[in-house]
């Protein structure tokens, strides 16, 4: 039966996990299907057969969101529709020091208890944005709860794009739709009305190799770092491991060296943990380039003490071969590219302490045969700070003699924190628990302001358990927090009658 878990480990989880256990089956149950961006036929399948065993209509369009629809309960019929709204993707980051031989593309998520929080074995748990799948399953699922009619929408690729939510049609939602509520948040006992904008931003420059002679290939390796979403843990000032190996590798610059290749990061969205770089070194000057570069190492690992408590993880060994490398000049305009490359806030907020307002975090990297190019993701809360980030990458797309492109732009979320789904919400969570929530905005990018766009009469809130390290193999999910999290929807659900 699709309703059931498929996995020993998963069963026997379930039985350690407290209640609600329909909660935390259909957590388990979306940590047994791969679901990585660009991979999500499985879970959609997946959700499909769960509307069918129940005798759900169901529907998926062109941009594959997939929604479930259930009938509302006697006395609500005459009330507004409430979308519950999750994704259907994760990141899947992963520590191959864990779990060495993982495919994301096809094993599953090993979860584990470790005391009060559920984790996994050496990958990203996929809590953003299982737990949401988890609760609107658990209230579809339900025969006793109260509640309007609800339609669950579950979104394509909110991880690398947002294309499921920019994909969407409003026609494909019920046309009473009145209530969003996103169940993609992070934070317990809090109630985010605010979101940022973002949009993809690529340097491409090109490249030309030729050969070194006598030149010996070496992999010179960076990892362990912390990683984390690129967006709520930016002003942590975590490092980035491109950003790591450039400063190592600059230092011994000297040496003679090229670079032949450089790959590293997990996702668009997530600062990256690694990095290999492929060089050619000049074989008298091998042992000197691995003093340079171990010497730099060792004061980086003072530098992010803080920040990387585990250290910074450097191996430097030789290769049987490597690609031809690139002319000097290229390979130092990479390097150079990645100095000036971002991975920070670029502006806080002056309205709410503490909130970061722009940032542009670079994170992956992509090579043709004649380019090599550096992807990551701009984020802002307010509009007009598009013009500066716009004209910050072209200043440091001309130093490198390359070409910005910028796409996939879409919006923020202002709040509005007079909306009668705010207030239901505030006031269910000080009913529910004898305090109220934090009211706040993120920087981050929720689906919310996608939707409001395309359905401005609609109201929207994001709510969720409490995640910590998302996008990361240390990503962890409070258990109370998801029991907490499943209550106050219901409670909301409850109180939408009218």
């Amino acid at each position: 039966m699709a309703t059931e878990l498929q996995t020993e480990r998963c069963r026997r989880l379930l039985e350690q996990l407290p209640e609600p256990k329909a909660l935390w089956k259909w957590m388990l149950w979306c940590t047994e299907i791969p679901r990585t961006s660009g991979n999500t036929a499985q879970i959609r399948n997946k959700l499909a057969a769960v509307a069918k065993e129940w005798g759900l209509e169901y529907a998926i369009d062109a941009a594959k969101n997939i929604k479930i629809v259930k009938p509302a309960s006697p006395g609500y019929e005459s009330a507004p529709t409430v979308c519950l709204q999750a994704h259907q993707d994760i990141v899947g980051a992963h520590d191959p020091s864990v779990r060495p031989t993982y495919d994301m593309m096809t094993e599953p998520v090993w979860p584990i208890i470790k005391g009060e929080w559920l984790a996994s074995e050496g990958t990203s748990l996929g809590a953003d944005d299982g737990m949401g799948i988890a609760t609107a399953l658990a209230i579809l699922e339900n025969k006793t709860i109260p509640h309007p009619k609800i339609e669950f929408l579950c979104t394509e690729d909110e991880e690398v794009g947002t294309t499921g939510a920019q994909g969407l049609e409003a026609s494909f939602l019920c046309p009473k739709t009145k209530y969003i509520i996103n169940l993609d948040s992070e934070d317990k006992n809090a109630l985010c009305l605010g979101s940022a904008g973002g949009a993809n931003i690529a340097i491409s420059i090109p490249i030309k190799r030729e050969p070194i002679v006598d030149g010996v290939p070496l992999l010179v390796s960076v990892s362990g770092l912390s990683g984390g979403h690129s967006g709520v843990d930016i002003h942590l000032h975590r490092a980035n491991a491109f950003k790591l190996v450039a400063r190592m590798l600059l230092s011994a610059w000297d040496t003679g060296f090229s670079l032949a290749h450089l790959t590293g990061g997990s996702a668009r969205n997530a600062i990256p943990r690694a990095c290999d770089a492929t060089v050619v070194v000049p074989a008298a000057n091998v042992d000197k380039f691995k003093a340079e570069v171990i010497a730099v190492s060792k004061m980086l690992e003072m530098e992010y003490q803080t920040q990387e408590p585990t250290g910074i993880h450097l191996v430097i060994k030789p290769l049987d071969t490597a690609p031809i490398p690139l002319t000097r000049q290229h390979s130092r305009t990479i390097f150079n590219l990645w100095k000036l490359a971002p991975c920070h806030p670029m502006r806080m907020s002056a309205e709410i302490s503490g909130l970061v307002e722009t940032s542009m975090a670079t994170t992956l990297v992509e090579w043709t045969e004649d380019s090599f190019k550096a992807i990551g993701l701009a984020r802002t809360s307010r509009d007009s700070q598009w013009h500066e980030i716009e004209q910050h990458m072209q200043a440091i797309t001309d130093l490198v003699g390359g070409s910005l492109s910028i796409t996939g732009k879409y919006p923020g979320w202002l709040p509005v924190p007079t909306s009668r789904l705010a207030k239901v919400a505030q006031a269910t969570h000080s009913t529910l628990f004898g305090k109220a929530c934090r009211v706040y905005a993120i920087h981050a990018g929720l689906e919310c302001g996608i939707f409001l766009e395309k359905l401005p009469n609609c109201e929207a809130i994001s709510i969720g358990p409490e995640v910590k390290n998302p996008h990361s193999p240390s990503e962890i999910c409070e258990i109370a927090s998801g029991a907490e999290l499943l209550h106050w929807v219901v409670a909301i659900l409850k109180d939408l009658q009218n």
